[in-house]
């Protein structure tokens, strides 16, 4: 997203709203949004993993503990609004980790739950080392659901110059959105075709996705969510992006 906003591409995705819509506030760029991945109790993306024989089981073993988080505005913003709608933000301790790092923070002890997604979450899992403390979507429980995870976006100068170029992008989301939709298992095969190694024995065992293609994402629903993220204070102001959600039609 700093590239995309910084001029040195074009196009960019999946990004999670919150850091999209904060790039484009802090840098000036005009973004358009097209498609949406999003999380449910059937589609879960973002997970608390704590070690396999840890005895953290609730909320209320947080207290005194350190978390570690995918270093992002997203995971901070989440991480802070479930610890105070626990009541323990102030009992806790919220580290970023690097996603190359986070397996060995857990392992070592240097954090105590990692709040984070896949790869690191089902790597973790699958190797014995620790598990998932909730099932489902933990996020949408303190949200809604679906809960809009993330968008593909675009730069306006980009589209303006070359319409036919994005269009034809939206398109190929929107086939492979229905594709995955559609064909899970097949699609997670092919994922593990462009995966590094050490990854690619894990892929079968991602939860499944949800993607909504450009046609089941329009104005409106890019505007809900930008009203959405200003009421929980995940992005600083409002925004108008009644405009900006970039259909394939």
């Amino acid at each position: 997203m700093e590239a995309l906003c910084g001029d040195k591409i074009d196009v960019a995705g999946y990004t999670a709203f919150q850091i999209a819509m904060t790039a484009q506030q802090s840098s000036g760029k005009d973004l358009y949004y097209s498609t949406a991945m999003m999380e449910d109790d059937t589609h879960p993306i973002s997970m608390f993993i704590v070690k396999k024989d840890s005895d953290i089981k609730d909320f209320a073993d947080f207290k005194g503990k350190t978390i570690g988080i995918l270093p992002t505005l997203a995971y901070k913003s989440w991480a802070e609004m479930i610890m105070k709608e626990n009541g323990i933000f102030d009992d806790v301790t919220i580290e970023n980790v690097a996603p190359n790092m986070q397996v060995d923070a857990l392992k070592s002890g240097e954090v105590d739950i990692l709040f984070t997604n896949d790869p690191v979450a089902t790597t973790v899992i699958q190797k014995g080392l620790g598990k998932n403390l909730f099932e489902g979507a933990i996020v949408t429980q303190y949200t809604w659901t679906p809960y809009p995870f993330a968008s593909f976006n675009m730069t306006s100068d980009f589209v303006d110059k070359n319409p036919e170029t994005a269009t034809s992008i939206v398109k190929a989301l929107d086939e492979a959105i229905n594709f995955i939709n559609s064909n899970q298992a097949e699609a997670k095969e092919i994922m593990a075709k462009y995966l590094p190694d050490a990854q690619k024995d894990f892929v079968s065992f991602y939860p499944d996705s949800l993607y909504v293609p450009s046609t089941g994402f329009l104005s409106a629903d890019l505007t809900n969510v930008a009203d959405s993220y200003f009421e929980i204070g995940s992005i600083s102001k409002k925004m108008d992006l009644s405009e900006r959600a970039l259909s394939a039609q």
